[in-house]
């Protein structure tokens, strides 16, 4: 027999233990009505509430007129008991937490984990389940991580292949990352990048040289097969020997791929040249030699801190060539502050000031000459370095974008006003750039129609065809077409022709508004639909990168894996760990700028001007913004002081620089001034260190 819903009720007549339901009663069935049995008035709220009236608090609650004085100091002594109860439940909990935390600590402290772990979404995933779980959780073993776990998030990446490969349709390029332990053993990781992200799918140990081209082949084509070689536009390795001839043999065997150099390790190779054919190398080598002196030094370090406010002398990573320059930025950032504090009685006080190496980076700080030279370093440096600065950042596909950057740093080289050095950097150039410039870039430049209805597009001057026909040819390509059917390529051409003049949908008003403000490739998507042909290699091309930077953020995971010497028995184990901390961290990374090292922070716009000299010569007029019509600088009054006219430059600036950056053209000539024509699309800025100059009043 069913009970009634009555007797099933909490606090139902007869079954109350709360000593509030003594002096009262239910009202209509419901246990939020209680009638007082003294004042008869009726309480609404639950029995908490109605011992408040009967203690006559008043809390929330008229107090009862009518009640006994016994019961009024019954009621209040049930009151607090149950305050103090609920306080020492409170203190209890706060102990118990304070103690998980403690715990949590210890693991970090006594394991050796770094606490940047804690910023992992995961850990504090696990302490919460771990919080809902009573005293019967018993914690994984050692044997369960290793095998059971491992195994079971290794399937679940499966899983999230069958995402990624929905993209790959679209176009993806393989990467190749050669990665070296502190041992000398070398692994080279394999991922496939598309719209969506790099996916992880297999690394090989590359130490044995010999067997290392075979190895690299094999391991592509089994990856190419797997994404699908219809999927694959391009292999992005790095340009060793060994990486070009394993390219060769995939080419040679599937006819429709193209190989791409690493465009971060082409223009680190022009970098190089720079330091080695322009002079660089003697500045350099005092630059590190400060730095290292400084940072190796904790005295110096404190003292240095005193004229700068607290900030520390800058030691950005970067590629090899890029972190000698931006060393140089560091200092130059920090040339009044170095200055001042080299001439400070704190530094000579100092026993340090006292021995040979002290007294020769003194030396070098004060003298003139020396930041002269960093100017003339940076002059030339930068325009290459803003390039790879915008790779990193991936603010932009770089496909799209690399032929237009590289266009704009060699007219910022060549504005420098050396013939003598520009031929040089030309010559550097060509044989490094130009020599392996991608027809991908040139399809790419032309197809992106932020840059193609730009007032400033030039067509390239590489291709020896009509660019229509170049890139009808292209379509033909990519379609699996050899032949180069006539009526096909007209009917392509027409396409073209429609893109470059903006007819059909390429001319809407929609397209002409987000032409600047919508990603290439998903603009294509929309406003591509009546050209399918050409639009299917626009989606597919602008959709690249150029580099394989972005892969490279998984160093720190390969130490990690990697880095103990192992068995090739044992060699899917690590295989199995890697898949998932990259694949993983890929799916929970919030989005946000590639480090370039710590740069990449925006330039505020009213930033004032780094100048070469602490303080300008006599009848040299320096202006306080950026202006396009910028008047020229005026002679120094005294003929024999070198003269040193500024431009400022374009390029992120290191968030580690307080958001400073400059490009200063030095001329030992003294009437020559230089080009200020520089690209509208560059932010402009400058800064003044002058107010580092002095110890801080702390």
């Amino acid at each position: 027999m069913m009970r009634s819903k009555t007797q099933n009720r909490k606090n139902v007549l007869g079954s109350r233990t709360d000593i509030g339901w003594e002096y009262g009663e239910e009202v209509d069935n419901d246990s939020r009505k209680i009638k007082c049995r003294f004042c008869k008035e009726i309480i609404l709220g639950n029995v908490f509430r109605f011992k408040h009236h009967l203690a006559c608090t008043k809390k929330d609650v008229k107090a009862c007129k009518s009640v006994p004085d016994e019961v009024i100091k019954q009621m209040r002594r049930v009151l607090d008991q149950q305050k103090s109860s609920k306080r020492k439940s409170m203190n209890d909990e706060e102990e118990e937490m304070v103690d998980l935390r403690d715990e949590a600590g210890k693991l970090f402290c006594t394991s050796g984990i770094p606490f940047s772990c804690a910023k992992n979404r995961d850990y504090a995933k696990k302490l919460e389940l771990v919080g809902k779980c009573d005293s019967k959780f018993v914690a994984p073993s050692y044997q369960e991580f290793e095998n059971s776990s491992l195994e079971k998030k290794r399937k679940t990446t499966t899983v999230v292949h069958e995402k990624y490969r929905f993209e790959w349709k679209k176009g993806c390029s393989i990467i190749c990352d050669e990665w070296t332990n502190m041992r000398g053993r070398s692994c080279c990781k394999f991922f496939v990048n598309s719209p969506m992200g790099n996916m992880f799918l297999r690394s090989i140990d590359t130490s044995d040289f010999s067997e290392m081209t075979v190895k690299v082949f094999e391991a592509l084509d089994k990856i190419v097969e797997e994404v699908g070689e219809e999927n694959v536009i391009q292999v992005i390795t790095n340009n060793d020997a060994n990486y070009k001839v394993a390219m060769e043999m995939l080419i040679e065997k599937r006819k429709m791929i193209f190989w791409s150099p690493c465009v971060v390790q082409l223009l680190d190779g022009i970098l190089k040249n720079f330091e080695n054919n322009l002079s660089h190398q003697i500045i350099i080598d005092k630059g590190k030699k400060i730095s290292t002196f400084i940072c190796s030094r904790t005295i110096v370090m404190f003292i240095l801190r005193m004229f700068t406010g607290g900030k520390d002398l800058s030691r950005p990573e970067a590629t090899q060539s890029a972190k000698a320059y931006l060393t140089l930025l560091s200092l130059i950032d920090m040339k009044d502050s170095l200055i001042a504090m080299f001439s400070s009685e704190q530094w000579k006080s100092n026993e340090l000031a006292m021995t040979k190496e002290g007294e020769e980076i003194q030396q070098i700080v004060m003298d003139d000459v020396f930041w002269i030279e960093i100017v003339d370093c940076l002059n030339f440096a930068l325009p290459i370095i803003e390039v790879l600065v915008k790779i990193y950042s991936d603010e932009k596909p770089n496909m799209g974008f690399i032929y237009k950057e590289m266009n704009c740093a060699k007219d910022s080289l060549q504005s420098l006003n050396n013939v003598k050095r520009c031929e040089l950097i030309q010559k550097t150039i060509n044989e490094i750039w130009i020599a392996q410039l991608h027809q991908l870039y040139v399809a790419s430049y032309l197809l992106n129609p932020q840059l193609l209805f730009n007032p400033t597009f030039n067509f390239p001057s590489e291709i020896n065809e009509e660019p229509s026909t170049y890139l009808a040819r292209m379509v033909n390509y990519y379609d699996g077409d050899l032949s180069m059917n006539a009526e096909k390529l007209k009917k392509i051409e027409g396409q073209v022709v429609d893109f470059f003049k903006a007819q059909g949908l390429f001319g809407s008003k929609a397209a002409i508004l987000e032409r600047n403000t919508k990603d290439p490739a998903k603009w294509w998507d929309s406003y591509g639909k009546h050209c399918p042909e050409l639009q299917r290699l626009a989606i597919r091309l602008l959709s690249l990168t150029c580099s394989s930077c972005g892969s490279g953020q998984s160093w720190n995971a390969s130490k990690q894996v990697y880095l103990k010497k192992r068995s090739h028995l044992y060699q899917k184990k690590p295989n199995d760990s890697f898949l998932l901390i990259q694949n993983f961290k890929t799916r929970t990374d919030e989005p946000k700028l590639k480090d370039f090292g710590a740069l990449m922070q925006k330039l505020p716009s009213d930033n004032e001007l780094i100048t070469a000299k602490e303080v300008p010569q006599p009848g040299v007029v320096l202006p306080s913004a950026f202006n396009p019509s910028r008047p020229t600088i005026p002679t120094p009054s005294n003929p024999n002081i070198p003269f040193v006219s500024f431009d400022v430059v374009v390029a992120q600036a290191l968030s580690s620089f307080s958001s400073r950056h400059l490009l200063l053209a030095v001329d030992p000539s003294p009437l020559a001034l230089l080009k200020t024509n520089r690209r509208s699309s560059r932010s402009w800025a400058s800064t003044s260190p002058k107010s580092s100059a002095k110890p801080s009043q702390s």
